[in-house]
């Protein structure tokens, strides 16, 4: 059989099967649960299933779904079969939660925008970086000029619930020791006015001051190492941080160059991912004012213990069992197909979880399937409601680490 017609049968049988085997509650009834599907970007996601107590519907162009009458804790399903995903949250009490698609990112109900940026002529020896930044859900990328570069071409992407997006356009120029320059514009773009154009004046520029943060890296043993600092802007979107430094090695200090803070920025962003030789690691995010210091804390990733690696045989009985690690977290135990396209997620205050859906008989028919899993832990959350619930900020400056397991496999046949 064709693996894309096998993938169709797993998957739909996948969603019947969760429509019909779900977890009954004593401890009482949520008379709706409304709430919303996000990817990655916290960008709304369209036409995902979602499935409570054997209950479906689909999110609509807002990412919003609502069901009635819903046992509480509840268990919720959130699948999409076009990238072949699935992100199994259990043990919710609230009402309104903002689930996550993880791993799946979907451009097909996007809006697009390109601005064509002239600036000043970037002298020799010096480099700049240009970004937009907005207060609303959008993405884009840093872009770079060069020695003798005046132009540059910004893309930006938003969802379509609106037409446009308004923000601002940064410049920052620097050369080897020192920044030199610091522009900002308020735009606004929209998908009925493409490209946009715009200029950026030098009578405009701020001179900023030249200053630097000092990162300490913690004592283990490690593989490899990546610090970056993001200039973090406190009353817009996640996805504005702007980065200004990253190094990579296995030096234990490291002294960071920074422009003193923007107008509307109070704090510069430390990000860190630490990797052990077995694959394993944790990424943190620290918060720190220029001329300060920052000591990247100690985290133990959470391991798989059973089933063993290259275990044979799994199936939905199989126990997937992992260590503690450290911190106050939950769980997200990631599953992935390797001879087929199948993403599970499954996200957890538990240590151990079983994949139900190893035990249909569209696995056995097909043969042996197998699976890479690991473990993530998400710092700092008390409960699967603390993970799921809308954020109060766009910006969340409390600390914040993703600890993730070395990876092992399985297989669900016996060759």
């Amino acid at each position: 059989m064709p693996k894309r017609k096998l993938f169709y049968l797993i998957i739909i049988s996948i969603l019947l099967d969760l429509s019909l085997n779900f977890k009954e509650s004593k401890a009482g009834y949520l008379s709706y649960v409304a709430g919303t599907v996000i990817d990655e970007r916290n960008f709304p996601l369209q036409n995902i299933k979602v499935i409570i107590n054997g209950v479906e519907t689909d999110t609509d162009k807002f990412g919003k779904f609502r069901l009635l009458n819903v046992p509480s804790p509840y268990d919720v399903t959130i699948a999409d079969k076009n990238s072949s995903t699935a992100v199994i949250y259990k043990d919710i009490n609230i009402d309104n939660p903002e689930l996550v698609l993880f791993g799946a990112v979907i451009d097909k109900n996007l809006n697009a925008a390109f601005i064509n940026v002239k600036f000043p002529e970037i002298p020799v020896k010096s480099t700049a970086i240009l970004k937009f930044i907005s207060q609303d859900d959008f993405s884009s990328r840093i872009v770079e000029a060069y020695s003798g570069d005046n132009n540059k071409t910004i893309p930006v992407y938003w969802p379509q619930t609106k037409s446009s997006i308004s923000g601002k356009i940064i410049f920052i120029q620097k050369d080897t020791y020192e920044y030199e320059s610091f522009i900002e514009k308020n735009i606004t773009v929209s998908k009925s006015n493409i490209p946009v154009n715009t200029n950026l004046k030098s009578g405009n520029a701020v001179n900023p001051k030249t200053s630097s943060i000092i990162v300490n890296s913690p004592e283990k043993n490690y593989a490899a190492k990546n610090i970056s600092v993001y200039a973090d802007f406190t009353d817009f979107s996640e996805n504005s941080g702007l980065l200004l430094y990253n190094d990579e090695g296995k030096l234990h200090s490291v002294k960071c160059i920074i422009p003193e803070l923007f107008p509307f920025s109070g704090k510069y962003l430390v990000k860190s991912n630490i990797q052990f030789k077995n694959g394993s690691g944790y990424e943190t995010n620290n918060f720190v004012k220029p001329n300060g210091r920052v000591t990247i804390q100690n985290e133990s990733p959470p391991e798989p213990q059973t089933p063993t690696d290259n275990f044979l045989g799994a199936d939905g009985n199989t126990e997937f069992y992992y260590s503690l690690g450290s911190g106050t977290g939950v769980y997200i135990v990631q599953f992935k197909s390797v001879n087929t396209k199948l993403n599970f997620y499954i996200v957890t205050k538990e240590r151990s979880t079983r994949l139900n859906y190893l035990s249909r008989d569209e696995f056995r028919r097909s043969g042996s399937v197998e699976f890479r899993w690991r473990v993530n832990k998400y710092l700092t959350y008390f409960s699967v409601d603390d993970f799921v619930k809308p954020s109060v900020f766009k910006n969340d400056i409390g600390y914040k680490a993703i600890l993730y397991s070395q990876e092992r496999t399985f297989k669900t046949g016996y060759y």
